[in-house]
């Protein structure tokens, strides 16, 4: 399964270098569900291991069946070994994946408020369009904080 760019540049990124994975997963707030299958095993064991290396993540049970998984992750890590990697170029593509999960929340908000609307469900109406105010800030915010950068 292929990653976007900003998943790529995620996972080489936190394959590479330990040191950024307690801001990706404590502070800037990398999810493994962000993730798509099999890649989402990579992610969750990172972020619950914070000092696993690339060689202790790619002997991981998880992952030890998939060869071609373990190969694309020791790929990654290589690729991005090389690399200066700054807690700031990690800030910035956290803040596109997260924004991106907001539009995809946004979006289903929508959909549901649409079909509340018309069932005459008030309740939940309420209760969506709340959640839609909470997630069109959070967008605002996430869209703010890129310009400021």
């Amino acid at each position: 399964v292929e990653l976007s760019t900003e998943q790529r540049h995620i996972v080489g990124i936190l394959c590479s270098n330990m040191s950024l994975r307690d801001a990706a997963f404590d502070e800037l707030g990398c999810e493994p569900n962000d993730f798509p299958l099999p890649w989402r095993h990579v992610v969750n064991l990172m972020s619950l291991n914070h000092d696993m290396d690339v060689d202790a993540l790619v002997a991981a049970p998880e992952l030890a069946l998939d060869s071609q998984l373990r190969q694309a992750v020791l790929a990654l890590a290589h690729e991005y070994k090389t690399q200066d990697t700054q807690l700031e170029e990690l800030k910035e593509v956290m803040d596109r994946v997260q924004r991106s999960r907001c539009e995809a929340r946004v979006r289903e908000l929508e959909f549901k408020l649409k079909q509340a609307q018309n069932n005459q469900r008030h309740d939940e109406v309420k209760t969506l369009f709340a959640e839609l105010f909470e997630m069109t800030n959070e967008m605002r915010r996430l869209s703010g904080h890129e310009s400021a950068s």
